[in-house]
C-alpha cells in the first residue's frame, strides 16, 4: 500500500497536473507553516516543530491532517512547550489549536493524542534543535508567567 501511495499515486499526480503533490491539506499547511517546516521526500512527510529537539516521525508522503495534529500533539507534550508548561510559563505554540477538521485544546489533549501516533509505527528523523528564524527562542524570553 505504501508503495502504491508513494511511487504510483505521486507519479500519476505529476502526469495529470503536471507540479508536486501537496503534502498536506492546503487548509493544513497554512496553520502549519506558523509554528513548524515541513520537508517532503521519497520516503515521505516530516515535520520539524521550532525550537524543539525531538526527532519527528517519517508521516506517509501526504499526510493527513488527522496524522500532522498526531505529530504536533507528539511534539507539544514531549518537547519544550511541556517544560515551558511545567515551569509555569505559557506555551509554545498558543493553545488551542486548530488543524484540519481536528483540535488540540490543551496540553492534556496534546499528551492523550501524542501518544497515539506511536500506535502507527512510523519510523523516525534524526535531528538537532531546529529554529532558523529564532521564534522559540523569542517567544521563551518574552513569555509570561502563567496565572494559577
Amino acid at each position: 500500500m505504501e508503495k502504491l501511495i508513494n511511487h504510483f499515486l505521486i507519479l500519476l499526480y505529476k502526469l495529470i497536473i503536471e507540479g508536486e503533490p501537496p503534502c498536506m491539506p492546503h487548509g493544513v499547511m497554512e496553520v502549519v507553516s506558523e509554528i513548524k517546516a515541513w520537508f517532503s521526500s521519497l520516503d515521505g512527510t516530516f515535520l520539524r516543530l521550532f525550537g524543539n529537539k525531538k526527532s519527528p516521525h517519517i508521516l506517509p508522503r501526504y499526510a493527513t491532517d488527522k496524522h500532522v495534529m498526531l505529530e504536533v500533539s507528539y511534539h507539544l507534550s514531549t518537547g519544550l512547550s511541556a517544560a515551558l508548561h511545567r515551569k509555569k510559563k505559557t506555551p509554545w505554540p498558543t493553545l488551542p489549536m486548530k488543524i484540519g477538521l481536528y483540535k488540540i485544546k490543551n496540553l492534556k489533549v496534546a499528551d492523550t493524542e501524542g501518544k497515539v501516533i506511536k500506535k502507527f509505527s512510523f519510523g523516525t528523523q534524526d535531528i538537532n534543535l531546529y529554529d532558523p528564524h529564532g521564534i522559540f527562542k523569542d517567544h521563551y524570553e518574552n513569555s509570561l508567567t502563567v496565572a494559577q
